[in-house]
């Protein structure tokens, strides 16, 4: 997930005195040229410990709840994915979830996605009994729906449901997110 759609347009970032003069920094260590940076830093792909400060700022510093970055973040990729649909003439999403926050952001990006009427398929990798709070809180909003979310608790059942995406399809990859460390296993390798 990303803190910067809650952060943006404006944040309330503080004079660092150990900052060369004109620059700002928050008290999680993010530099910024100056307020509204965050808005010039988000042109651009953020590292993967960018990221984190980022949303550490926002959930203890400013006190956002992280499920509100996953709406945040899951409707403004909801938004990119619908662009990508009309682009490619395409009609049918596919989400692949993990049970992190990550899957949390497609849970969140379903949802959005159902709500405009775009077919869209939801599989949960992994068991969902290991889903994140922030995450748990979007799949059951799923399920209240009425959301078919198809399991895959193994390797078989990933090579199943990976079947079942068609060449058309566009597919959305909430596996693995900020927190992922190691080698990736099955059935996600």
């Amino acid at each position: 997930r990303c803190a910067a759609s809650a952060l943006a347009p404006t944040s309330p970032l503080r004079a660092d005195s150990s900052a060369p003069t004109g620059r700002v920094s928050t008290r999680a260590g993010v530099p910024a040229r100056r307020p509204g940076a965050y808005n010039e830093a988000m042109s651009r792909s953020l590292t993967r410990d960018e990221v984190r400060r980022v949303d550490a700022v926002a959930i203890h510093d400013l006190g956002i709840p992280g499920v509100v970055l996953l709406e945040h973040a899951g409707r403004q990729a909801a938004d990119r994915v619908a662009d990508l649909l009309r682009s490619r003439s395409a009609d049918r999403v596919v989400i692949f979830a993990g049970p992190g926050n990550n899957g949390g952001d497609g849970f969140v990006i379903a949802r959005h996605l159902l709500n405009r009427g775009i077919d869209t398929r939801v599989f949960l990798v992994g068991e969902s009994t290991r889903l994140t709070e922030d995450a748990g809180t979007n799949y059951r909003v799923l399920r209240a729906m009425g959301v078919e979310i198809t399991p895959v608790p193994g390797e078989e059942a990933a090579r199943a449901a990976v079947g079942r995406v068609r060449p058309t399809d566009v597919v959305v990859d909430a596996l693995l997110g900020t927190g992922f460390r190691g080698d990736v296993r099955e059935p996600l390798a």
